[in-house]
């Protein structure tokens, strides 16, 4: 009996974080949208290092882990707490004492009072929590496509946001 792991299941797993997987003996992008977001994420990656955001970066690698593996409500629930991570040190980062408002909401409410979120922008963050939250932080494990979706928006979102911190 043989009870080492398959190394083809790891290669497969590295690919998918990567933005790639296995057709027959080729190696092809997971789809049209696919074949940008390994340069977008080390992008945003690169933005979330040089602005010192580790917790969010943390969890955007934890989104990207997860998603691979086949884990799509994790993922959810990891885009979730990068993005929620991101808006929450933009507001602390233009008012200190912003820290003594709720994670949250009331971090990105405060963003859209003193002009940084214009309303529009502001409407379309909190529809997206919105979705991303359903039925509360466990909503039931989402569809592939459905975390695919929060994960590439999470991903364009984000891109600008960090360039402002």
């Amino acid at each position: 009996m043989n009870d080492l792991p398959d190394p083809s299941a790891d290669l497969v797993w590295a690919l998918r974080r990567e933005g790639y997987e296995v057709k027959g003996s080729d190696i092809i992008p997971l789809g049209s949208a696919a074949a940008l977001l390994p340069e977008l994420k080390v992008a945003l990656e690169s933005k979330l290092v040089r602005a010192g955001l580790t917790t969010a970066l943390a969890h955007l690698d934890e989104a990207t882990d997860t998603l691979a593996q086949g884990q799509y409500g994790a993922c959810a629930a990891a885009v979730r707490s990068f993005l929620q991570d991101v808006f929450d040190q933009w507001a602390l980062r233009m008012n200190p004492s912003a820290g003594r408002r709720n994670p949250g909401g009331d971090r990105r409410r405060w963003l859209e009072k003193q002009g940084f979120l214009p309303p529009k922008e502001a409407a379309l963050v909190k529809a997206f929590f919105e979705w991303l939250h359903q039925a509360g932080p466990h909503p039931g494990k989402p569809s592939e496509s459905e975390a695919k979706a929060k994960f590439h928006i999470a991903l364009h979102a984000d891109k600008d946001k960090v360039s402002v911190l």
